[in-house]
């Protein structure tokens, strides 16, 4: 962060380089000084009434990953690698206008920390982007890429993530994105939230298009309306919202239904080291849940086969439950478990002929433990373990790779600077 304090004839200029992961050094100058002060105070007195704060932020998270798969259908496997849990980089910035109002920016990328690659490979800040007004009176809007306030993605991110006693911060195997449906990060979002009254606080999200979509016509374009509705009072924080995926019309090998979500869900600190999670939803139409996906249809270019896709998408009720809990200062116990049920709607097509339909079911079971020891406030070791059961006509006869059951560990350390 570089700011100037003037305080008289007198200034002191501090300029603060955040902290280089791998050399894991800070350079920091800090320095008083009498006519340089003057010439500087002299220069940004007439043109700079309130400088903007900016900082600097970022996350490397590295792991070792042993996952063992059993499948009827392809055969067991076995894998262990090295894995890249959401490190990012990222800056906030905010500059006050007044007593009541400011302006916010909130600029992320992803990176790959095994090889430091960009998560998005051509496209700088894929996390969010976004330019926000805030004010104390009436809240706040954010404008550009963002995810959904029924989303798991922050800033606006306030209800899902909340139902989920791993924070979002491992794979599908252990947080909530492997049970529920969540809406990704969208572009061309506007997002409103208001300020909180009587410990409420209400959000709503709109976006004209998802990722690498920019139809000129809106209908061709995959839409999102999310909306959320969230109550805090103490050691109780309660949530409950819904989102629409409005899928645009052009594809032409399927007419895909809009997908809906409704979830509910509470954190109570029931303690001061104990927090207790619960989460429930229902879902219709979703595209894309865990391992189970509805084909949007497809075209082989050189045979010219068409693959037809699926109008109707997953339809289900998915639930969460779990606890962190604090024995010590440095270390937290996670565990959690997960259900689905669902089922889905599937067209039978030979050749490009609809000849039947047929509704498949299935069922998910899952157990999530963990344990997270901070080695300091910015350093944390980390280790968890999943077991994953999959089950029904939804896994045996429509999902090629799907699995019967899965389980698997994994060790690694975050540092955030």
């Amino acid at each position: 962060m570089i700011f100037v304090a003037i305080e008289g004839a007198r200034a002191i200029l501090n300029i603060n380089t955040f902290r280089d992961a791998s050399l894991g050094w800070r350079n920091t100058m800090s320095f008083s000084y009498s006519k340089l002060t003057v010439a500087v105070a002299a220069c940004l007195a007439g043109s700079v009434a309130m400088a903007a704060d900016v900082e600097i932020y970022g996350k490397v998270d590295l792991g070792l990953e042993y996952s063992h798969v059993s499948s009827d259908i392809a055969g067991d496997s076995d894998s262990f690698k090295m894995t890249n849990g959401g490190s990012r980089f990222g800056f906030n910035i905010r500059e006050q206008i007044n007593n009541d109002w400011a302006i916010r920016g909130y600029l992320e990328n992803g990176f790959n920390a095994d090889d430091g690659k960009f998560t998005t490979s051509g496209t700088l800040f894929d996390r969010r982007m976004i330019l926000a007004v805030q004010s104390k009176t009436y809240g706040e809007m954010g404008f550009g890429r963002m995810g959904t306030v029924m989303s798991t993605n922050s800033p606006y991110a306030l209800g899902i993530a909340y139902a989920d006693p791993f924070e979002t911060g491992y794979t599908a195997d252990y947080t909530i994105s492997g049970l529920f449906a969540t809406d990704s990060r969208a572009n061309n979002a506007i997002t409103y939230f208001t300020p909180k009254i009587a410990g409420f606080k209400a959000g709503v999200t709109w976006s004209f298009q998802r990722a690498g979509q920019e139809e000129e016509e809106n209908d061709h374009n995959d839409r999102v309306l999310a909306g959320l509705l969230t109550y805090e009072n103490g050691p109780i924080y309660v949530f409950g919202g819904a989102s629409t995926i409005m899928w645009g019309n052009d594809n032409e090998y399927a007419d895909r239904k809009d997908s809906v979500e409704a979830t509910v869900g509470l954190c109570w600190s029931a303690m001061d080291n104990l927090k207790l999670y619960l989460g429930a939803q229902w879902m219709k139409d979703w595209r894309t849940l865990g391992y189970w996906s509805a084909e949007d249809g497809s075209k082989n270019e050189t045979t010219g086969k068409v693959t037809w896709g699926q109008e109707n998408g997953v339809d289900g009720m998915a639930y969460i439950t779990g606890f962190r809990y604090m024995p010590t200062g440095q270390l937290t116990l996670i565990a959690s478990y997960g259900y689905f049920d669902g089922e889905q709607d599937r067209d039978i097509f030979e050749g490009d002929k609809l000849t039947g339909s047929k509704t498949y079911e299935g069922k998910r079971h899952r157990f999530s433990i963990g344990a997270e020891y901070d080695l300091s406030k910015t350093t944390t070791l980390y280790a968890v373990a999943n077991y994953t059961k999959n089950s029904g006509e939804m896994l045996t006869e429509i999902q090629k790779g799907a699995f019967d059951s899965k389980y698997g560990a994994l060790v690694g350390i975050t540092h955030w600077f």
